[in-house]
């Protein structure tokens, strides 16, 4: 995930209500490598999406209707880059449609130090309950909302009538799309062309009531499968049955631009929120769940880890 946050120093994290604190944690970055084999770096991992889940299971939010979010709950995608960042993908849905999709990570650049990340954004057209993320800087994001969130595209195929059908199109449309990240300011204007995850990320589910059909596509970096940009394809019958839609989705603090073919479709600049306030709107977040020596991490890792399994 590429980051160009300064970030706070949080010792809880909480939504609505807290639902985690330990410990004072201080400065951060990554496990003491004691050993640089397959192995230890192997058991690391596993401890970090441990850490992921139970920080995804812990969370709760809700929609200004007052409709409750349910997480899907096995992780979309678990990543690593070059064994020092890890990062687990989450979705929740509402009434059979997914509104919210986050990503729990944690970076390891030093041995002595670590710091964990919270990454999300909306994915439904409705305002949100607030939600809070506590500790020596509370930040409060209340994600904004328009129906301007999917884009029209003229030249997009008529939606298929078969399910096979429509997986097979949605591909297809996916497949026509290209991304492309720049630069962070003012560092350059470089650029980087986003590769496409051949799988979907998530399929909607295409027994909801509220007959949405759609999926979402993972666009990475060379180096590795962290997404930096979503891309949801929707047909929405309540909106218009015989139209497909796209939803880009950033994932990365950069500047990107969504091309169809030749043409730039959408575009958004730098993300800088965080850096400038703690009250955010916008409907992409990322702030610093923690930063803290290894040792502290580990600590607070492996507790959360084990009040999880408590509780199963």
């Amino acid at each position: 995930m590429i980051l160009a946050v300064n970030g706070c120093y949080l010792v809880a994290f909480t939504v609505l209500l807290t639902i985690f604190s330990i410990g004072n944690c201080l400065h951060g970055q990554q496990p003491i490598a004691s050993e640089s084999s397959d192995t230890a770096d192997t058991a690391e991992a596993k401890k970090h999406f441990l850490y992921f889940d139970s920080l995804a299971q812990a969370f709760n939010a809700k929609l200004a209707s007052g409709d409750s979010l349910k997480m899907v709950k096995e992780p979309l995608l678990k990543w690593t880059i070059d064994s020092s960042w890890h990062g687990s993908f989450f979705v929740w849905t509402s009434k059979d449609r997914p509104v919210l999709i986050g990503c729990f990570l944690t970076d390891s650049e030093s041995a002595e130090n670590r710091t964990a990340y919270v990454e999300m954004h909306t994915i439904v057209d409705e305002p949100f309950t607030p939600m809070a993320f506590s500790g020596v800087l509370d930040y409060e994001w209340d994600p904004s909302y328009s129906s301007q969130s999917v884009i029209a595209v003229p030249t997009l195929p008529t939606p298929a009538k078969g399910v096979q059908q429509k997986r097979t199109q949605m591909r297809m449309i996916a497949e026509s799309f290209s991304v492309t990240m720049y630069e962070d300011e003012p560092l350059g204007d470089g650029t980087e062309q986003l590769r496409m995850l051949s799988a979907p990320l998530y399929r909607y589910p295409e027994t909801g009531s509220n007959g949405l059909t759609g999926a979402i596509y993972a666009f990475v970096r060379t180096n590795g499968t962290d997404p930096e940009f979503l891309l949801a394809i929707e047909q929405d019958p309540k909106k218009n049955a015989d139209e497909w839609k796209i939803r880009p989705i950033r994932f990365t603090t950069r500047r990107l631009e969504l091309h169809h073919r030749d043409q730039v479709v959408w575009r958004v600049s730098d993300y800088n929120s965080v850096a400038r306030n703690t009250n955010l709107t916008e409907t992409y977040m990322i702030i610093k769940l923690l930063e803290s020596s290894t040792l502290e991490y580990n600590a607070v890792r492996d507790h959360m880890i084990e009040v999880s399994h408590s509780k199963d």
